[in-house]
């Protein structure tokens, strides 16, 4: 395989690109040792050996992203890619992960469903977009969703809101309820409950 070009990286790494389209991100050090250049053709020993490390990398990034908080397997795709990573090792560590239980999207909705009713509190609407956004189906998540009572997460919403900001007039609370992604339904409702 041909190196088509080497993008250095944060942290001591680069970008190799290797043709047809295959983009691995490792050490400087092992491009280094194996005296690699743009333009040089690669064994396929020596490819197997950077892809080897590759792994390790995507592995230990994916390790570290879930040690801040849970995230879908179409998100750490949707970073790794950007980062640079080739999309085949990361679908096959995603994969590995994955069945070993380190990857759980379902863990991940149900916390980002508890995250945003206690912690941070948002609408139905609001988780709905995100979990599509990640690539998971809201469809599965309904019963989950229906079981939180959106009007009294809109309600602390509003305590919270009215603490730290005491004089909004009605538009702008429904801006913010809306912005959240309360429906307008818990939005009249809540709106109906401050006269």
């Amino acid at each position: 395989m041909r190196v088509v070009r080497i993008e250095p990286r944060k942290r001591g790494r680069v970008l190799l690109v290797l043709e047809p389209d295959e983009g691995l991100i490792v050490s400087t050090r092992a491009v280094r040792e194996e005296g690699i250049r743009p333009g040089d053709e690669c064994d396929p020993a020596t490819v197997e050996r950077l892809r080897k490390e590759s792994r390790v990398l995507i592995r230990k990034r994916i390790l570290h992203l879930l040690s801040r908080r849970e995230l879908s397997s179409h998100e750490l795709k949707r970073r790794l890619v950007v980062e640079g990573h080739g999309e085949g090792l990361i679908d096959e560590i995603i994969t590995e992960l994955t069945q070993s239980g380190v990857i759980d999207d379902d863990r991940y909705a149900r916390s980002l469903i508890h995250d945003w009713t206690v912690i941070n509190p948002k609408g139905d609407r609001a988780i709905e977009f995100e979990l599509v956004r990640n690539g998971l189906k809201p469809d599965r998540f309904r019963k989950l969703i229906a079981e939180r009572d959106e009007l009294s997460v809109a309600r602390s919403f509003l305590r919270k809101l009215h603490r730290t900001r005491p004089n909004l007039d009605r538009s702008r609370i429904r801006n913010r309820l809306y912005q959240r992604g309360f429906t307008s339904t818990t939005i009249d409702k809540v709106l109906d409950e401050i006269e």
